[in-house]
């Protein structure tokens, strides 16, 4: 549930800020700790969001406790729960775990507040350029959404999301709307005045554009910036994410934080270890993905199997040769609150076509060929020039301060298409 104190950047951040807080609140309904401290972390959320001079950002994420119903809860909260390895509820990380506080009681209004000025006080220099230049960017690439492929194989496909949408309030529409309206004076910049390549199609969505124009580039080191978790079915040796809100380098080897030092699994006291790309996805298309509204194939599967039933681990390690394991747990059948039966392999079938990206059907695989072979390198000039005038316009001040820093990644042509 994100809640954003105050949508528009400031010409200057009070009390001598270098940028704009984060915090991210681990909570339940059925926590009672959590509850006991809510009147202080609604009080300054309020106090925050009623004063236009203070930039902050709140993101509460809702965890199930001891088999409590949380209607907020979804698999997304859970997978920012297990990043940070979180002990419990309730706990706040701010600034991606540059502090966090684990617990509560009396006092936490005073000290969430202090250390959102702590957080707002340190250096912090412009994600974009720190990135493109520690990974050597040659190209911007921007995968844009179209309408989704998904739903007329899936109906229930996001409509979790319509049904959110609905619900926003008159102010929450008017801020939507100012948002999709500026977005669309930047996607037109970004189009019309830089060498970025823009990528999109009225079938489809980003992540397919990002994985089709991964396979198309096979011979080039891709870094896709990106907080969204379905993207570690692509990390291989030449295909790394960047969490810009963690400040995590995600590849084969592991999870790095911007020292180049392993990020620490705060549950084991050692370095997280590097994804498995097939067994996430191979997870995700058995337990769903609620973010999306993509139901399980088997509600309530264990991970480790027991001496009487076989779990998704025993599944997976089975794959390939499909025997006992793989055929028992796919053979699986259940009952939904309809009382339509389910078998697990025939839901888990329909999740692979939704979720792999890789295993679109054949004319969507065509349309996303298609689409990347038809773009076009751009040889746009003055692009720095063109930023300032831009910046001016929408007056970007902490972007105007570093104009040619910022035009280096937007000048850069698709030098692939040029040798072309």
């Amino acid at each position: 549930m994100p809640t954003g104190a105050n949508d528009q950047e400031p010409d200057e951040y009070p009390n001598g800020w270098t940028h704009r807080p984060l915090m991210e609140q681990f909570t339940s309904l059925g926590c009672p700790p959590c509850m006991g401290i809510d009147p202080d972390v609604a009080k300054l959320w309020k106090e925050f969001r009623e004063e236009p001079g203070q930039p902050v950002t709140f993101v509460s994420f809702h965890q199930i406790n001891g088999g409590s119903d949380d209607e907020f809860a979804s698999q997304e909260s859970k997978d920012r729960y297990n990043h940070y390895s979180v002990q419990g509820t309730p706990d706040a990380q701010f600034d991606g775990g540059y502090i966090e506080e684990l617990g509560g009681g009396d006092g936490t209004y005073d000290t969430y507040k202090d250390h959102y000025f702590e957080c707002g006080e340190r250096d912090v220099k412009p994600t974009e350029l720190r990135v493109w230049q520690e990974f050597k960017g040659d190209h911007v690439v921007f995968c844009l959404e179209g309408k989704s492929w998904r739903r007329d194989v899936y109906p229930r496909y996001k409509m979790n999301r319509k049904t959110a949408r609905e619900a926003l309030t008159v102010s929450e529409k008017e801020e939507e709307e100012v948002f999709w309206e500026t977005f669309t004076h930047f996607k037109n910049f970004i189009d019309t005045k830089t060498n970025c390549t823009i990528v999109q199609h009225d079938q489809l969505e980003a992540d397919d554009l990002i994985a089709g124009w991964v396979n198309a580039h096979p011979d080039d080191n891709h870094i896709i910036i990106s907080t969204d978790g379905d993207f570690a079915q692509l990390i291989k040796p030449n295909v790394k994410q960047y969490n810009g809100i963690q400040e995590v380098t995600i590849t084969h080897e592991g999870y790095f934080d911007n020292k180049k030092k392993p990020v620490i699994d705060k549950k084991t006291g050692f370095p997280k270890k590097a994804p498995n790309p097939k067994l996430m996805l191979f997870e995700k298309c058995v337990r769903g993905d609620p973010t999306d509204n993509v139901f399980s194939a088997y509600p309530g599967v264990r991970a480790k199997g027991t001496k009487k039933k076989v779990g998704l681990l025993d599944a997976f390690e089975d794959r390939e040769t499909k025997g006992y394991n793989w055929n028992n747990l796919m053979l699986q059948r259940w009952i939904d609150q309809d009382g339509e039966e389910h078998r697990v392999v025939d839901d888990y079938n329909r999740n692979v076509i939704l979720c792999d990206l890789n295993a679109q059907p054949p004319k969507i695989k065509a349309v996303i060929k298609e689409t990347i072979a038809s773009v076009k390198t751009k040889a746009i000039e003055q692009v720095g020039l063109k930023l300032i005038k831009f910046c001016a316009k929408w007056d970007m001040q902490r972007i105007a301060e570093y104009p040619q820093s910022y035009a280096e990644p937007l000048n850069a042509k698709d030098k692939q298409k040029e040798v072309a």
